[in-house]
């Protein structure tokens, strides 16, 4: 299981780490992913619907396999 989940904005990509990656906020969305060089798609209209009209106009995600397999 694939899960996606909001991050915060305050990382730059240059000196993005492991170390140093914005933590997992709330969980938007989550797939089966069980199959290699398969493209996947997660739906994030409901929470871009959402949070638009709240004044966010920036988006940043994280991405994490729920059981640590890739």
């Amino acid at each position: 299981m694939v899960s996606v989940y909001d991050a915060g904005n305050d990382w730059v990509e240059e000196t993005l780490t492991h170390n140093n990656a914005p933590a997992p906020g709330e969980k938007i969305a989550e797939l089966m992913v069980d199959q290699w060089n398969v493209p996947y798609y997660f739906d994030i209209t409901d929470y871009i619907n959402k949070t638009l009209p709240q004044g966010k106009k920036q988006y940043s995600f994280v991405l994490s396999a729920d059981d640590d397999t890739y």
